[in-house]
């Protein structure tokens, strides 16, 4: 175990700005099950970690599978599973809450459950168990397959769901039981496996849901930051040249999910990201997240201006994260702001027909040598049937 608490120590030194917060009311594990150089490049890991610990009752720390010399040593000093920041067992957390983006680390979820020691099934839990709750792309996208190691799915986007999960764990300590049902009664946003009953048609896929407890919902609808301007709202008032409409867009403080830990070790570690919009308006009939996370709704110049001068002391290096970069109503006032800070630019994904002579200058400026298009097929004939129109 001394080797353990020596790795993680030796790791927390190589980083900035993370939080170590004692004597809270109420203690989160948020896990991302998989290695942490995987873990600390997820934006949406780092933004939860930032919401949580944004609440004074609350200390928020992380947890991840350990990579295999690490594995090693839990194994031959049988330890349960810790967190990183205070080296404390994962079940003595009062909610261990995981951040799944991928189907792939469901089994992992399970591995960390039981490398915890805390009971797999959910059914098999009891009061002194932490609250075992899942979040992330894939609990929107297809929770069912690990939703009997779940009670709770928060579905829809962390900045909503994280203060209304708190709020409702604060006013039903006393019981687990009227805890799920205050969540499951929401109706917008969470999820309860155990109030449920499934049925599947003949091939294997969800047929429906029944409610098997009074007051909860046929239908869990998903929850929405509602703050954010809407990108085709902000694009039609700048074309316009209506300053009044587009300030008032960006009059709102909004939450802009990116980078809040330095950790050079992790993937794309020497990077700061920062997410400057959220869904699509193109409609690809494949696309999942322009589905989900419609509206689109975008991060204004000004904020992510902000946010990188904050970072200019750390890195010279700058990912934006958006499913459709160039969609940004004010990409142009982004790139010059960041080539005016001398940033080297990377962005995640582009359309072939939004590519402008600007962000490929900012590109080779910064001597980012890939970009990433999805033309999607070689037939004019099948985008058009999936919608993808260049």
């Amino acid at each position: 175990m001394k080797r353990i608490i020596e790795s993680y120590r030796r790791r927390l030194a190589t980083e900035e700005g993370w939080t170590l917060k004692r004597g809270t009311e109420l203690r989160v594990a948020l896990c991302y099950p998989n290695t942490y150089e995987v873990g600390m490049a997820n934006l949406g890991f780092q933004a939860m970690y930032e919401l949580f610990n944004r609440i004074p009752a609350v200390a928020c720390e992380r947890v991840f599978l350990p990579e295999d010399a690490e594995m090693r040593e839990y194994e031959k000093a049988r330890t349960p599973l810790l967190s990183l920041e205070s080296q404390t067992p994962v079940r003595d957390f009062d909610v261990l809450a995981f951040s799944i983006s991928f189907e792939t680390d469901y089994l992992n979820m399970a591995r960390v459950l039981r490398m915890s020691g805390v009971p797999l099934w959910s059914e098999n839990r009891t009061a002194h168990d932490p609250l075992v709750v899942m979040g992330g792309a894939a609990s929107t996208l297809n929770p069912e397959p690990i939703a009997d190691f779940t009670d709770v799915i928060a579905v829809g986007e962390g900045e909503i769901l994280a203060p209304k999960l708190v709020d409702l764990i604060f006013e039903h300590r006393d019981s687990k039981e009227e805890l799920l049902l205050a969540l499951a009664r929401v109706g917008r946003g969470f999820y309860v496996p155990s109030f449920y009953d499934v049925t599947y048609t003949h091939d294997g896929r969800v047929e429906a849901y029944t409610p098997n407890v009074s007051g909860v919902p046929l239908k869990v609808g998903r929850a929405v930051a509602a703050e954010n301007p809407k990108e085709g709202s902000l694009r039609r008032a700048i074309r316009r040249g209506d300053l009044d409409v587009a300030n008032s867009l960006r009059e709102t403080d909004v939450f802009a999910p990116s980078t809040v830990i330095w950790a050079p070790e992790a993937e794309m570690g020497e990077r700061f990201l920062v997410e400057i919009s959220r869904g699509c308006s193109q409609g690809c009939r494949f696309c999942w997240a322009g589905f989900n996370y419609w509206p689109p709704r975008v991060v204004p110049a000004r904020d992510v201006l902000a946010k990188a001068a904050e970072w200019r002391g750390k890195t010279d290096k700058i990912g934006l994260v958006s499913t459709a970069v160039c969609d940004h109503p004010e990409i142009s006032e982004i790139l010059q702001g960041l080539r005016a800070m001398d940033y080297r630019i990377s962005v995640s994904s582009l359309r072939l027909d939004q590519i402008e002579d600007e962000l490929l200058d900012a590109l080779v400026e910064s001597r980012d040598q890939q970009i990433a298009v999805a033309p999607e097929t070689g037939s004019d004939r099948l985008r058009k049937v999936i919608n993808k129109n260049l």
